[in-house]
């Protein structure tokens, strides 16, 4: 992976961590004034959705997108290709 996808990638990382710190920070602090209402709750998820969109993006490109094989979900992976095709028997 190139230095400059990874060094992204971790501050991604950080920002979630940043996103989450400030969410429960917002919430803790508006159970102690017994303010948590809608609301507050609308405005929490709003400020997390693009630290929480940047932090699942993140994974997707760490982990190559879309993964095409799962077999805990009963999905199964495409037949092997063969390694040399031989075009003399065409």
């Amino acid at each position: 992976m190139p230095g400059s996808l990874a060094t992204a990638l971790v501050l991604v990382h950080a920002l979630f961590a940043v996103t989450v710190v400030g969410g429960l920070g917002l919430l803790l602090t508006a159970a102690s004034y017994d303010t948590v209402d809608g609301g507050v709750l609308a405005l929490t998820a709003y400020g997390a959705a693009p630290g929480v969109l940047g932090w699942w993006l993140a994974r997707r490109t760490w982990l190559g997108g879309v993964r095409r094989s799962c077999p805990h979900r009963g999905h199964t992976s495409p037949p092997p290709r063969p390694a040399v095709y031989d075009t003399a028997r065409e």
